[in-house]
């Protein structure tokens, strides 16, 4: 990140807010997607970064550029490969092949976590984030139907959370981020869960209060379902 007097410059959404310069260069900001890496971009990415691996896993990555890079779409999961090799734990104990493999694993499930991370960050939807995890603490799928009510309940506790849940979960529906089913939402992959729980840490005590409400409300006579909602709060705890 380069920070001078009133410049500030740097990849991350979350550092660019935190400086609050983020409005004022709003009309400059420019998003890169994974449609914007074409294959002559991550190939420069990729080669740009093979220096700095040890010498002794250099030569694995040029020779396996090509299947990398059929791989890994964005520059974050190239950074998180790359990662991933400066680091191999037992290397002796397995092949090339498997190191890449692994590699490009952790590269995929390390990206998944960062991305949503950002997601929630950059709408600013730590509240939403916390009822959704909460929910599904308590099972591994929640129902539209009764998220739609809590929603409801939780707006008319308090009007921070007026803007309800609801458009995070389709968001992240959108996003992959959640498997949408006969009317429930449950984790597309266990990282999605790890990426919420990072993003709750990063803003807690936002998370706190907002766990605290939804325990008030599941626990109330006069929430969704008393029963459920006792043992739900149980597992936000």
């Amino acid at each position: 990140m380069l920070n001078r007097p009133g410049v500030v410059a740097t990849s991350r959404l979350d550092v660019a807010r935190s400086s609050g310069a983020l409005q004022t260069v709003k009309r400059w900001e420019v998003s890169l997607e994974a449609e914007h890496y074409g294959v002559r971009e991550r190939q420069h990415l990729y080669r740009t970064r093979i220096g700095n691996l040890p010498r002794n896993v250099q030569t694995l990555a040029k020779e396996n550029e090509a299947v990398v890079l059929a791989e890994l779409a964005t520059q974050l999961e190239i950074q998180k490969l790359f990662d991933a090799m400066a680091t191999p734990a037992d290397r002796k104990k397995r092949s090339d092949s498997q190191l890449i493999s692994d590699a490009i694993q952790r590269a995929h499930q390390d990206s998944i976590e960062r991305t949503v991370v950002d997601q929630i960050e950059e709408r600013n939807d730590v509240r939403a984030a916390a009822v959704l995890w909460g929910l599904l603490k308590a099972n591994d799928k929640v129902a539209l139907q009764l998220l739609r009510q809590i929603d409801g309940a939780l707006a008319d506790a308090h009007e921070a959370f007026e803007k309800g849940a609801m458009l995070l979960v389709n968001f992240f529906v959108a996003a992959r981020n959640l498997r949408q089913s006969e009317g429930t939402v449950s984790y597309y992959h266990p990282r999605v869960e790890a990426g919420i729980e990072q993003a709750l840490k990063r803003a807690e005590n936002v998370t706190v209060k907002s766990l605290r409400l939804l325990i008030e409300t599941l626990s109330s006579s006069n929430g969704p379902d008393e029963s459920w909602g006792i043992a739900a709060s149980a597992s936000c705890l």
